[in-house]
């Protein structure tokens, strides 16, 4: 709780209001002792009276304050530790493109600039916004010249009987042929109309029946037995949001949709080592049905060298000086520097002592190391998110340190180093589309911004903590079943994770109509050692018209995974799902096993 803020003020004006109403009762019920206190309902006609109940409204309003502050830390605390990614800020993000020219061409085995690596943009003001690459980027001198949507009769290499139609994608080389470059794996990221890139994900990633390649002089074309595509964005090596070990990942995949759905919008092309070698590769994917009426793309929609970036770096802070004056020490990213830094979450927390050279660290309280080996840790920390209470919007974060028993423990003299992440809070929202981000080394190509970052999404505080944790441990016990509270129980988890800045999602989430689930059994892998297994089958009715500017796959992709959290030992949930625009089954998923694909 900041010392200012909104809820103190109503708590003040609560307590001013009761005094006058009470003191006036008061004195009027028993006049010979309290004749003096002359209450009225606006103010006193005497002014130390007056100045003491602003006093005592003040202090007792405070008081009260820390008294609901302390009734939310335990809500907060396991709304940390479960379900970190309701609880946390979500911070902005966005898509970098690493543009590489034919002026200054990539060597032709390109340049990986590993996940994790630092951008940096500067605003208009001249402040920092700092960012992180959230996948790998293969920097490399290809980019697709030409993407079309033909008809199958174009081409004899097709069964026409499997494919319906044909796309084409072109690639050559920049300032060098394309066989001269080796590459074994493209990753493409879609670009353009959410809904044309939305159906065209769903396409590449689940409705190729073959592939083939041909090089420049249309000759010895190379068959491939099926799909070279394959869907991006959902291991942990691929996360954007913060990954905690402690969390689900499907969780993660909820709020990163609903957040930020472009970082699913790639697709990886595989099996390029067996490319004939020219100076162009064609790409022929015959498409198991006719793509949507209308639908037209070309080589703008595709990007090579692109990744999800996120404002969120990580920091030490100010150093801590104990003195043993107070209950909790405010943390503080930079000195006077609040403004453009806000703390997403606390990695580690280490002591330092005049009397021992070696620093000790010490963990969390409400957390998962409370005995490590034979040494018991006596010392543990806790934090408090609370709102600033300022026109600045967002929250800041306070730090106690306890024994086991939850009792202050803390000798004075000692120096206090905690290493967090951060983020620039809303700072990044002035960047506009092409802004220049700049790395730690040179990278060979121009990197720039191609999306307007997200609006930041701060964390709860108060009593939404509490709403939050009982909505989600309600829902957890919940068992799926084809009753019509189980599709109220869905749309409940799922809102919890819709931001407002995105109408959208809310929407989305409204048309999921019916679910039903039903006990199948399935063979486990193609091999004919493996066995059968139980597990559920998961129908999902959509109404199509609720994905306005999209198209319900890609939720369909994240849902499959987190329905797999519901699951038993040793079993699997199998997603498929019905358009009511649309007869039979639209859609169905490989099993999932907890939050494995089954192969």
């Amino acid at each position: 709780m900041s010392d200012f803020d909104n809820r103190l003020i109503e708590l003040y004006r609560g307590e001013m209001q009761y005094l006058r109403q009470a003191g006036r009762d008061f004195s009027v019920k028993y006049p010979r002792i309290a004749s003096r206190l002359e209450l009225s309902e606006q103010e006193s006609s005497d002014p130390q009276i007056e100045r003491l109940l602003e006093s005592f409204a003040f202090l007792t309003a405070r008081i009260q304050a820390r008294i609901d502050d302390q009734s939310s830390l335990i809500p907060e605390a396991l709304l940390q530790q479960l379900y970190p990614f309701l609880s946390d800020p979500t911070p902005p993000m966005s898509t970098a493109y690493f543009k590489t020219s034919k002026d200054v061409p990539v060597a032709p085995s390109g340049r990986l600039i590993p996940r994790g690596s630092p951008l940096y943009a500067q605003t208009d003001q001249g402040d920092f916004c700092r960012f992180m690459t959230c996948y790998d980027v293969d920097v490399k001198p290809i980019e697709v010249s030409n993407a079309s949507i033909e008809s199958v009769s174009s081409y004899n290499y097709f069964d026409t009987s499997k494919t319906a139609s044909v796309l084409k994608l072109e690639l050559i080389g920049q300032g060098m042929p394309l066989s001269d470059i080796s590459i074994d794996k493209l990753r493409l990221h879609l670009v353009g109309d959410l809904k044309i890139v939305s159906d065209l994900h769903e396409i590449l990633t689940s409705g190729i029946a073959s592939t083939i390649f041909i090089d420049e002089k249309d000759d010895a074309p190379v068959y491939i037995g099926g799909s070279i595509v394959s869907e991006v964005g959902f291991g942990k090596d691929e996360a954007v949001l913060h990954e905690r070990a402690e969390a689900l990942a499907a969780y993660r995949l909820l709020s990163e949709y609903f957040s930020f759905p472009e970082k699913f919008l790639y697709v990886d092309l595989n099996e390029l080592n067996r490319r004939p070698l020219s100076n162009k590769l064609t790409i022929l994917l015959g498409l198991e049905s006719l793509p949507p009426r209308n639908m037209k793309v070309s080589s703008y929609n595709f990007l090579t060298s692109c990744t999800p970036v996120i404002n969120l770096f990580p920091k030490t802070l100010e150093p801590i000086r104990l003195d043993h004056t107070k209950e909790q020490y405010f943390l503080e990213p930079e000195a006077g520097g609040l403004i453009n830094y806000e703390i997403h979450s606390i990695n580690k927390v280490t002591v330092s002592s005049p009397a021992v050279k070696e620093m000790r660290t010490l963990e969390p309280y409400f957390g998962y190391r409370h005995e490590i080996g034979r040494e018991v840790p006596t010392e543990f920390w806790f934090s408090k998110r609370s709102g600033i209470g300022t026109d600045l919007a967002g929250s800041q974060m306070h730090i106690s340190f306890v024994d086991t028993a939850f009792q202050p423990q803390r000798p004075a003299g000692e120096t206090v180093m905690v290493q967090a992440l951060c983020s620039n809070r809303n700072l990044v929202e002035q960047l506009p589309v092409g802004a220049v981000l700049q790395g730690d080394e040179d990278y060979g190509a121009l990197c720039t911004i191609i999306s307007k970052p997200s609006p930041t999404v701060y964390g709860p505080v108060e009593g939404e903590t509490l709403w939050r944790l009982v909505s989600q441990l309600n829902l957890n016990s919940f068992s799926f079943s084809n009753d019509k509270a189980s599709i109220t129980a869905l749309r409940e988890i799922l809102r919890l994770y819709c931001p407002d800045y995105r109408p959208s999602t809310f929407q989305e989430v409204m048309g999921l109509r019916n679910l039903k689930v039903e006990q199948v059994v399935r063979r486990i892998g193609d091999d004919s050692w493996r066995g059968f297994c139980r597990g559920n089958k998961v129908s999902l009715t959509v109404d199509e018209r609720n994905f306005v500017g999209g198209n319900p796959f890609l939720l369909g992709a994240v849902l499959s995974r987190f329905f797999a959290l519901y699951g038993s030992v040793n079993s699997f949930s199998q997603l498929e799902i019905e358009l009511i625009q649309r007869q039979g089954i639209w859609k169905t998923w490989d099993p999932v096993i907890g939050e494995q694909a089954s192969i």
